[in-house]
């Protein structure tokens, strides 16, 4: 597994990879920190970049503190543009206090969401290749 660092102010985008994903269209980050109004922006830009360059994406939250309603709408929207041309945002590693965030807002509904990285890897990469071979 290899990890490469994009650093959005005090936010931290880590990128992982994966030998299992390597032919899949499906990249993992990372993201560490906190998503606030202080780093709302540069979360907003780093994911319109990935929205251009991503079909489907991982986003790994075990080392996010906090996300402000603004950070969630960006995720919403992100999704939005990848289903919009076959992707997928799954998320995974929520801690208790963000992952009852999502359950009030039903953004359970919105996203496939995994208690941690390896749960989720291991759902997508069979949904993945399922839909490969249909």
């Amino acid at each position: 597994m290899e990890v490469t660092a994009i650093m959005a102010s005090s936010l931290l985008f880590q990128k992982v990879e994966n030998d299992e994903t390597a032919n899949l269209p499906l990249s993992i980050y990372q993201i560490i920190g906190r998503i606030d109004p202080e780093t709302s922006n540069e979360f907003e830009n780093t994911l319109k970049i990935f929205q251009k360059q991503e079909k489907n994406i991982i986003f790994d939250f075990s080392a996010i503190t906090y996300i402000n309603s603004f950070g969630i709408g960006i995720l919403v929207d992100t999704q939005k543009n990848l289903v919009k041309n076959g992707g997928n945002v799954i998320i995974c590693g929520l801690s208790p206090s963000i992952k009852k965030i999502f359950q009030i807002t039903y953004l359970t509904r919105v996203f496939d969401i995994y208690d941690d990285l390896n749960t989720a890897l291991q759902n997508v990469i069979l949904k993945l290749k399922s839909a490969k071979q249909a």
